[in-house]
């Protein structure tokens, strides 16, 4: 399993009741924000209305986020932790890890909805000096095929595969939001996963998945 993460207890099992309420409060600004962000053009959105939404005085909102743009960074942070924890309870080959987290990437999607997902792809290109929601999903991918690649399961390079399977897989996802989530994502997703892998395995046979 090559994905880093510390099994068993939570870091949320640690933190103190202050540490708690930040987090708490963190994550109502972002909900507030992007089910304003759903509702409204982007530009409409002041973080006076975030604020005013989620209960806070802007000074807070300061204190967690740079911007209103930067609010998405939250969505990306939350998804990483929900995946690496995710793929760290699964025992199976790399090729099944990289499927397992393709698959969870497109679920995650499809249940937030193709609104929630629209806002995400039009705000990627207005937070022009943050980097973290670019890599999230290439991080974890570019683990999982590095450990791929090194077991013999896949042949290449493994970050230039991570390249191409993270662009393939949001142009997918930019397609199913542009069609209002009209097709079943995950489904049709993992195939077009699927077939760019299979342009890279190896004839080193792969076990059946549990």
């Amino acid at each position: 399993m090559p994905i880093n993460t510390q099994s068993g207890e939570s870091m949320d099992d640690h933190l103190t009741k202050r540490q708690r309420q930040a987090l708490e409060t963190k994550q109502r600004i972002y909900e507030s924000a992007v089910e304003l962000f759903i509702h409204l053009p982007y530009d409409q959105v002041k973080i006076s209305d975030i604020c005013e939404k989620a209960g806070v005085s802007v000074g807070v909102f300061y204190h967690y986020f740079p911007s209103k743009g930067h609010v998405f960074n939250e969505g990306y942070t939350n998804f990483d932790k929900e995946l690496r924890t995710y793929l760290a309870q699964v025992e199976a080959d790399p090729i099944r890890i990289i499927e397992l987290a393709v698959q969870k990437y497109l679920e995650t999607n499809m249940k937030k909805g193709a609104a929630y997902r629209s806002v995400f792809l039009k705000n990627q290109l207005e937070i022009k000096d943050s980097q973290a929601i670019r890599s999230v999903v290439k991080n974890v991918l570019s683990e999982s095929i590095g450990s791929a690649v090194e077991g013999g399961y896949l042949e290449g390079n493994g970050p230039d595969i991570a390249c191409q399977l993270v662009r393939a897989l949001r142009g997918f996802i930019f397609e199913w939001a542009m069609q209002d989530g009209s097709f079943n994502l995950a489904e049709e997703g993992i195939e077009v996963a699927r077939i760019l892998l299979n342009h890279y395995r190896t004839a080193k046979p792969i076990p059946p998945a549990r």
